[in-house]
Protein backbone atom coordinates (compact mmCIF):
# COMPACT_ATOMS: atom_id res chain seq x y z
CA UNK A 1 0.00 0.00 0.00
CA UNK A 2 1.60 3.38 -1.33
CA UNK A 3 1.45 6.16 1.54
CA UNK A 4 -1.10 8.09 -0.02
CA UNK A 5 -3.45 4.99 -1.00
CA UNK A 6 -5.84 6.06 2.04
CA UNK A 7 -6.53 9.91 1.51
CA UNK A 8 -7.21 8.78 -2.24
CA UNK A 9 -8.98 5.93 -1.38
CA UNK A 10 -11.17 8.36 0.78
CA UNK A 11 -11.56 11.40 -1.72
CA UNK A 12 -13.57 8.01 -4.14
CA UNK A 13 -15.49 6.96 -1.33
CA UNK A 14 -16.30 10.49 -0.78
CA UNK A 15 -16.92 11.31 -4.58
CA UNK A 16 -19.44 7.99 -4.70
CA UNK A 17 -20.84 9.05 -1.35
CA UNK A 18 -21.36 12.54 -3.69
CA UNK A 19 -22.70 10.70 -6.44
CA UNK A 20 -25.21 8.49 -4.54
CA UNK A 21 -26.63 11.80 -2.52
CA UNK A 22 -26.96 13.56 -5.78
CA UNK A 23 -30.69 12.72 -6.64
CA UNK A 24 -31.31 13.44 -3.08
CA UNK A 25 -30.05 16.86 -2.86
CA UNK A 26 -31.89 17.90 -6.23
CA UNK A 27 -35.31 16.20 -5.02
CA UNK A 28 -38.07 18.93 -4.69
CA UNK A 29 -40.22 19.58 -1.61
CA UNK A 30 -43.85 18.88 -1.21
CA UNK A 31 -45.52 16.65 -2.96
CA UNK A 32 -43.33 17.61 -6.05
CA UNK A 33 -40.29 15.37 -7.23
CA UNK A 34 -38.09 15.62 -9.85
CA UNK A 35 -38.21 12.65 -12.53
CA UNK A 36 -36.34 12.05 -16.17
CA UNK A 37 -36.14 16.43 -15.79
CA UNK A 38 -39.85 16.93 -14.96
CA UNK A 39 -41.34 18.42 -11.83
CA UNK A 40 -43.75 15.24 -10.88
CA UNK A 41 -46.40 16.65 -8.23
CA UNK A 42 -48.65 13.41 -6.36
CA UNK A 43 -51.41 13.84 -5.71
CA UNK A 44 -52.86 10.57 -3.77
CA UNK A 45 -51.72 7.73 -6.06
CA UNK A 46 -52.40 10.02 -8.96
CA UNK A 47 -49.22 12.11 -11.00
CA UNK A 48 -49.65 15.68 -12.60
CA UNK A 49 -46.51 17.29 -14.45
CA UNK A 50 -46.09 20.39 -12.75
CA UNK A 51 -44.30 23.61 -15.19
CA UNK A 52 -43.62 27.28 -13.77
CA UNK A 53 -43.22 30.30 -16.34
CA UNK A 54 -42.98 33.97 -16.23
CA UNK A 55 -43.43 35.16 -19.49
CA UNK A 56 -42.81 38.35 -18.66
CA UNK A 57 -39.64 38.01 -18.15
CA UNK A 58 -38.30 34.56 -19.73
CA UNK A 59 -40.89 33.63 -21.50
CA UNK A 60 -40.99 30.33 -22.10
CA UNK A 61 -38.47 29.21 -20.19
CA UNK A 62 -39.90 26.37 -17.55
CA UNK A 63 -39.38 26.29 -13.86
CA UNK A 64 -39.68 23.12 -11.39
CA UNK A 65 -41.06 24.44 -8.39
CA UNK A 66 -39.27 27.72 -6.81
CA UNK A 67 -39.76 31.08 -9.30
CA UNK A 68 -36.76 32.87 -9.49
CA UNK A 69 -37.83 36.32 -9.82
CA UNK A 70 -40.96 38.25 -8.70
CA UNK A 71 -43.92 39.43 -10.90
CA UNK A 72 -46.49 37.57 -12.80
CA UNK A 73 -46.15 33.83 -12.47
CA UNK A 74 -47.99 30.82 -14.73
CA UNK A 75 -48.45 27.43 -13.20
CA UNK A 76 -49.47 24.47 -15.36
CA UNK A 77 -50.19 21.16 -13.96
CA UNK A 78 -51.27 18.72 -16.33
CA UNK A 79 -52.93 15.31 -15.67
CA UNK A 80 -50.78 12.26 -16.13
CA UNK A 81 -53.25 10.05 -15.16
CA UNK A 82 -56.27 10.53 -17.27
CA UNK A 83 -58.33 9.53 -14.00
CA UNK A 84 -57.84 13.00 -13.07
CA UNK A 85 -59.77 14.71 -15.66
CA UNK A 86 -63.11 13.60 -14.83
CA UNK A 87 -62.45 14.47 -10.89
CA UNK A 88 -63.16 18.66 -9.68
CA UNK A 89 -59.59 19.85 -8.75
CA UNK A 90 -59.16 22.77 -7.24
CA UNK A 91 -56.04 24.98 -6.99
CA UNK A 92 -54.86 27.13 -4.53
CA UNK A 93 -51.71 30.04 -4.14
CA UNK A 94 -51.31 30.19 -0.34
CA UNK A 95 -48.81 32.45 1.54
CA UNK A 96 -46.71 30.78 3.82
CA UNK A 97 -48.14 32.49 7.34
CA UNK A 98 -47.32 30.16 9.22
CA UNK A 99 -43.65 29.39 8.07
CA UNK A 100 -43.49 26.03 7.21
CA UNK A 101 -41.09 25.77 4.26
CA UNK A 102 -39.72 23.30 2.33
CA UNK A 103 -41.29 20.58 4.74
CA UNK A 104 -44.85 21.90 4.69
CA UNK A 105 -47.58 19.26 4.63
CA UNK A 106 -51.38 19.16 4.07
CA UNK A 107 -52.01 18.79 7.75
CA UNK A 108 -50.19 21.46 8.24
CA UNK A 109 -51.98 24.07 6.42
CA UNK A 110 -55.17 24.03 9.15
CA UNK A 111 -58.54 24.08 8.83
CA UNK A 112 -60.30 25.18 5.86
CA UNK A 113 -60.88 28.47 6.87
CA UNK A 114 -57.17 28.89 7.66
CA UNK A 115 -56.46 27.71 4.46
CA UNK A 116 -58.82 30.09 3.19
CA UNK A 117 -57.14 32.98 4.77
CA UNK A 118 -54.07 32.16 3.48
CA UNK A 119 -55.43 32.32 -0.22
CA UNK A 120 -54.05 34.58 -2.26
CA UNK A 121 -55.22 32.96 -6.00
CA UNK A 122 -57.71 30.26 -6.18
CA UNK A 123 -58.69 27.52 -8.84
CA UNK A 124 -62.52 26.88 -7.86
CA UNK A 125 -63.08 23.01 -8.21
CA UNK A 126 -64.35 21.86 -11.42
CA UNK A 127 -63.27 18.78 -14.10
CA UNK A 128 -60.77 19.67 -16.71
CA UNK A 129 -61.41 17.50 -19.49
CA UNK A 130 -57.90 18.34 -21.04
CA UNK A 131 -56.39 17.41 -17.85
CA UNK A 132 -54.73 21.03 -18.01
CA UNK A 133 -54.99 23.63 -15.04
CA UNK A 134 -53.35 26.83 -15.30
CA UNK A 135 -53.09 29.20 -12.12
CA UNK A 136 -51.85 32.78 -12.72
CA UNK A 137 -50.34 35.23 -10.37
CA UNK A 138 -48.58 38.63 -9.86
CA UNK A 139 -45.96 37.73 -7.49
CA UNK A 140 -45.00 41.18 -5.77
CA UNK A 141 -43.62 39.95 -2.70
CA UNK A 142 -40.13 38.19 -2.53
CA UNK A 143 -40.90 35.18 0.01
CA UNK A 144 -42.27 31.81 0.72
CA UNK A 145 -45.40 30.83 -0.76
CA UNK A 146 -47.16 27.17 -0.82
CA UNK A 147 -49.08 25.19 -3.68
CA UNK A 148 -52.46 23.43 -2.56
CA UNK A 149 -54.26 20.70 -5.01
CA UNK A 150 -57.16 18.99 -3.93
CA UNK A 151 -59.08 16.36 -5.90
CA UNK A 152 -62.75 14.62 -5.00
CA UNK A 153 -62.33 10.86 -5.98
CA UNK A 154 -65.83 9.28 -7.04
CA UNK A 155 -65.22 7.06 -4.14
CA UNK A 156 -62.49 7.67 -1.17
CA UNK A 157 -62.81 11.20 -0.46
CA UNK A 158 -60.94 14.18 -1.56
CA UNK A 159 -56.87 13.40 -2.52
CA UNK A 160 -55.11 16.31 -1.50
CA UNK A 161 -51.43 17.84 -2.24
CA UNK A 162 -49.04 20.66 -1.41
CA UNK A 163 -46.14 22.38 -3.03
CA UNK A 164 -44.13 24.80 -1.38
CA UNK A 165 -41.85 27.39 -3.33
CA UNK A 166 -40.32 30.70 -3.03
CA UNK A 167 -40.38 33.70 -5.12
CA UNK A 168 -37.16 35.98 -5.87
CA UNK A 169 -34.50 34.03 -4.56
CA UNK A 170 -32.95 32.62 -7.57
CA UNK A 171 -32.92 29.01 -8.81
CA UNK A 172 -32.97 26.52 -6.20
CA UNK A 173 -31.40 23.96 -8.65
CA UNK A 174 -28.25 26.58 -9.25
CA UNK A 175 -28.44 27.17 -5.81
CA UNK A 176 -27.86 23.51 -4.82
CA UNK A 177 -25.71 22.96 -7.73
CA UNK A 178 -23.30 25.76 -5.84
CA UNK A 179 -23.59 24.44 -2.75
CA UNK A 180 -22.53 20.82 -4.05
CA UNK A 181 -19.85 22.11 -5.87
CA UNK A 182 -18.40 24.70 -3.23
CA UNK A 183 -18.63 21.36 -0.90
CA UNK A 184 -16.83 19.15 -3.26
CA UNK A 185 -13.81 21.86 -3.63
CA UNK A 186 -13.85 21.72 0.00
CA UNK A 187 -13.95 18.65 0.54
CA UNK A 188 -11.25 17.89 -2.41
CA UNK A 189 -8.43 20.55 -0.74
CA UNK A 190 -9.11 19.19 2.77
CA UNK A 191 -8.13 15.63 1.19
CA UNK A 192 -5.47 16.82 -0.34
CA UNK A 193 -3.96 18.75 2.91
CA UNK A 194 -4.35 15.17 4.83
CA UNK A 195 -2.23 13.37 1.79
CA UNK A 196 0.08 16.31 2.23
CA UNK A 197 0.37 15.45 5.48
CA UNK A 198 0.35 11.98 5.30
CA UNK A 199 3.23 11.55 2.51
CA UNK A 200 5.64 13.54 5.10
CA UNK A 201 4.98 11.53 8.46
CA UNK A 202 5.76 8.27 6.21
CA UNK A 203 8.59 8.96 4.05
Amino acid sequence: MSSIETPRAGLCRATIALAVLWPSLVHAHGGVSIEDDRCILKIGSYVMHFTGYQPEQTGAQEFCEDIPATGLSVIVLDAVDDALRDMPIEVRILSDVKNLGNGARVADLGAPAEIAAATLAHLPPAAHGTGSLTVKYPFMTPGRYIGYVRAETKTGGPIESVFPFSVGRGSRQWRIYGAVIAGTVALAAGLFALATRWRRSHP
